[in-house]
């Protein structure tokens, strides 16, 4: 079952082609790598599959309930910042529900740290 079906998606930068009619799917389990001269349009067509570049045709089409997410090449890197917060710190929805989730269990801590008395 594919997972992304790209169909015939062209770029075109100026006058340069990047690719025309590049068709594709990606099945679940598959293991994929792009492999490409420096400027070829790699980075560009992953930001179009993940909706951060518009594509000049063709059409992308997802399995129900995928979404997608890019890591930039280039990040900002905070040398105070734990691994966690530095992979949690995107704006996507479901990482600020991960980050504010892994916050609130911070506060918690463990039962010897903050105990519970019951009453009878």
């Amino acid at each position: 079952m594919a997972v992304i079906d790209i169909q015939n998606v062209t770029k075109t930068i100026g006058d340069k082609d990047l690719f025309k009619d590049a068709s594709f799917t990606i099945d679940r389990g598959d293991k994929v790598a792009l492999i490409g001269k420096n400027g070829c349009g790699k980075s560009t067509l992953l930001k179009i599959i993940a909706g951060m570049v518009d594509k000049d045709g063709g059409d992308i089409l997802f399995e129900k309930g995928i979404i997608t997410s890019i890591l930039s090449q280039n990040q900002d890197y905070n040398p105070d910042s734990t691994i966690s917060e530095h992979l949690f710190k995107g704006d996507d929805g479901i990482f600020t529900i991960i980050t504010e989730y892994e916050k609130e269990c911070a506060k918690i801590g463990t039962p010897d740290e903050n105990p519970k008395r019951v009453e009878q």
